[in-house]
């Protein structure tokens, strides 16, 4: 199925149908340099810690700097007895480039495409700027994974920002992890309802700007 990113109004092809969208890579980039920072925050939690209900190896837990504190905020924002899990923040070029040829070889090219984008085109999670993030209930010394119709975050239908056929709780909690993120810079992307960016193409395609952060490559 193809998703839309509807961008506001008086932008110009206002729609991309993958993360590789030759639109997305005609964004300008222009390096700011930002440096990245670890994630450390009493309601920001790995895989790892939850005490039930996700089935994800733990990512990175680094960010540049004005993300790292835009998720911050986010969490701080949240109500009480909620936070984040961070799947994967700033990932390697060179896992990015395992990834995407690994997911190649499952479901061909264009399908993976939608999902996970070639690090030497463009991918948001080498930049630093993109975040993989869910929403957990914090009860005492337990952190679950809050219920979204898709708690295993797999590439289907149901990861679609708009999918609809969801139970009453699991769009509450869809909503709630999308209005927060947005209320503090994010942008959204339409076809993984966890994947949010600050700062990146896809980010700067969607307000129309120049992108701050390009790959981060090691030296």
């Amino acid at each position: 199925m193809t998703e839309f990113l509807e961008l506001p109004v008086g932008i110009e092809n206002k729609r991309i149908n993958g993360i590789n969208d030759p639109k997305l890579l005609q964004v300008l980039v222009e390096e700011n340099n930002e440096p990245l920072a670890t994630v450390e925050h009493s309601r920001i939690f790995k895989p790892s810690q939850l005490s039930k209900g996700i089935h994800q190896e733990d990512g990175t837990m680094s960010l540049r700097e004005s993300v790292r504190q835009a998720l911050a905020d986010a969490a701080d924002s949240l109500p009480e007895g909620y936070g984040f899990v961070l799947i994967e923040g700033y990932r390697s070029f060179e896992e990015q480039l395992k990834l995407y040829y690994d997911t190649v070889q499952k479901v061909g090219e264009t399908e993976a495409g939608k999902y996970v984008s070639d690090p030497r085109k463009y991918s948001p999670h080498v930049t630093g700027g993109a975040v993989d993030v869910a929403l957990v209930k914090i009860e005492g010394g337990t952190v679950t994974l809050c219920d979204v119709g898709n708690n295993f975050f797999e590439h289907n239908e149901s990861a679609l920002t708009s999918y609809k056929n969801l139970t009453a709780e699991q769009t509450a909690n869809r909503q709630l992890l999308q209005r927060v993120m947005e209320e503090h810079g994010f942008t959204n992307y339409p076809f993984e309802f966890w994947h949010f960016s600050i700062g990146d193409i896809l980010d700067a395609f969607a307000r129309g700007k120049v992108a701050k952060f390009g790959a981060i490559r090691a030296k």
